[in-house]
């Protein structure tokens, strides 16, 4: 459905792209924009729902600055009339009869009930709720938002903001009509968002809220088309990139909470519902959804590894915010489910396992033990492929280097081939040996010193820390350590001990949540900062 007519003071191709993007989304992808519109129109978002069977017609709970409760029924496309009987109205009655029950609001205190839909109500339906609303509703009547005022509300999130020059105009184009079935183009996505959130420029802290309601608008019209695909790692991944540039914001601009937190809330309840969607589609029928071409079976072991990635990464953050979901790993049909999704290309490629390690420490069977020979296993592929033994040449790509390059490697797409030698080098072993010396796993490094000592240990710095959230920081100095042929086990104890992340930044300590899906994208971040944090947090 689209229409001709042009909304008065909006940018015309703003209108047309929010249109394209609305009328393709079903309710759960205009839903976390449609919460960021309501935070940015002043409401307080409390709750946003998995459209699970339990929530009682009201998927999203939001109160306004007088303390009036909000309730709202999400529907994506046209209603008619056999429609509004069979499925919308019965919840509709939910929605308006029972109590909102959340913890913020108060239940017996009435609400307001509210029917939207990026479609249409047939004329029948519109004369229904008119005579419902002077009846039987007629204490709490219930208000309707279809197309054209969803389209309204997220005009004003944009409006003034959106910088006008061509070129800016035609990297959303891009952006929007990329291929939807692969993984999207991250750093494109960046130089985006950063011409959005302008982070190297001072702004009032107005301005930055508007920004940040912009970056949220175009950043779901970015993976719309991925949503519609069922494409959950791409979305999440834009998802992420998209909160990790707003905190650099806000710690590098020291942004109170009143002009962001909400987005981040929104953003990252996105994030997990896309975890946990994908988590379901690969528990029902696996990967088969994936083959849509003849190809799809030869890229097929990376996206199974990117797959594990992101459910190993809900997983991680379910056990720090103490959300028993995550004991679903220790299940044998999902040992064996994920067995062998992993690919190694690189030392980013180690990430899973990684996070499977940590894991594995709340494991009820041996769970130290386990997390150990994880950990173990990721030092004998390093030595394996980088170690002086290796006869595999290039060695180990560094985290810098992520799984749509190594495609590329794979399929020969580089425009010149790679001369780089990456032998004895490593960014992870230095972390990951330190994670298993605060463990007193003393005999899995005595048995591998001697071929470790042969190894340099990379560490990239940088010279602040809201740097850490830049996909590339041009500052910083590559720092290369080399281990000592005979290693105290004390001192390398009490070197470990001391990391426990107190370096990363502020922000990103304060909401551990969100550190499983960062690592996720930016591999080249882990560090024995990031490892130190992740082992105190899950200790």
């Amino acid at each position: 459905m689209t229409t001709d007519q042009t909304i008065e003071g909006a940018d015309p191709f703003l209108q047309r792209a929010i249109e394209y993007w609305l009328d393709s989304s079903n309710e759960l992808g205009y839903q976390p924009l449609f919460c960021g519109w309501l935070s940015n129109a002043g409401y307080a978002v409390k709750h946003s729902s998995k459209h699970g069977p339990f929530e009682q017609g009201k998927d999203i709970i939001a109160t306004d600055d007088s303390g009036l409760v909000h309730a709202f029924q999400l529907k994506g496309g046209d209603i008619n009339l056999k429609r509004w009987r069979d499925e919308v109205k019965p919840e509709i009655d939910e929605l308006i009869d029972i109590p909102v029950k959340h913890p913020g609001v108060d239940k017996s205190k009435p609400h307001v009930s509210y029917l939207v839909t990026n479609g249409t109500l047939d004329d029948t339906v519109r004369v229904q709720i008119v005579d419902l609303n002077e009846s039987k509703w007629k204490a709490t009547p219930l208000q309707v938002w279809t197309r054209g005022d969803l389209l309204n509300n997220f005009l004003t999130m944009a409006n003034g903001i959106f910088p006008a020059d061509a070129e800016t105009y035609k990297q959303l184009t891009d952006l929007m009509f990329a291929d939807s079935t692969s993984l999207p183009d991250i750093e494109q996505i960046n130089s985006f968002f950063q011409k959005i959130l302008n982070p190297n420029e001072k702004s009032p802290k107005e301005q930055r809220r508007r920004d940040i309601a912009a970056v949220m608008l175009y950043a779901n019209l970015i993976v719309g088309p991925y949503r519609m695909k069922g494409n959950h790692v791409s979305v999440i991944r834009v998802a992420t990139l998209l909160v990790s540039q707003i905190m650099l914001i806000v710690d590098r601009y020291n942004l109170e909470d009143q002009y962001w937190l909400e987005s981040y809330e929104i953003i990252q309840r996105d994030i997990l519902t896309t975890a946990e969607a994908l988590e379901l589609e690969i528990e029902n029928d696996e990967f088969t959804k994936a083959f849509t071409s003849p190809l799809d079976r030869d890229t097929m072991p990376l996206r199974k590894h990117m797959a594990l990635l992101y459910v190993f990464a809900l997983k991680l953050a379910e056990l720090i915010t103490n959300d028993d979901s995550w004991k679903t790993i220790e299940r044998p049909e999902m040992a064996a489910r994920y067995k062998d999704c992993m690919s190694v290309w690189g030392e980013a490629s180690f990430i899973p396992l990684i996070f499977l390690a940590f894991i594995a420490k709340k494991f009820s069977n041996d769970g130290k033990e386990q997390s150990y020979k994880v950990l173990a296993s990721i030092v004998t592929y390093i030595l394996a492929l980088n170690g002086r033994k290796s006869k595999n040449p290039p060695g180990l790509l560094p985290p810098y280097y992520d799984a749509d390059f190594a495609v590329k490697v794979a399929f020969g797409l580089l425009d010149e081939e790679m001369e780089e030698d990456y032998k004895y080098n490593s960014y992870y072993l230095k972390p990951i040996i330190e994670t298993l010396a605060r463990g007193g796993a003393k005999d899995v490094l005595v048995q591998n010193w001697q071929e470790i000592s042969f190894m340099r240990f990379e560490q990239f710095v940088l010279p602040e820390d809201w740097r850490y959230y830049l996909w590339r920081s041009e500052d910083g100095d590559n720092e290369t350590m080399l281990p000592k042929n005979q290693q105290s086990w004390k001192e390398l104890v009490e070197m470990g001990q001391k990391i426990k992340g107190d370096k990363l930044p502020k922000t990103l300590k304060r909401f551990p949540i969100f550190v499983p899906f960062f690592l996720a994208l930016f591999a080249h971040r882990l560090d024995s900062e990031t490892l130190g944090f992740l082992d105190k947090i899950t200790t």
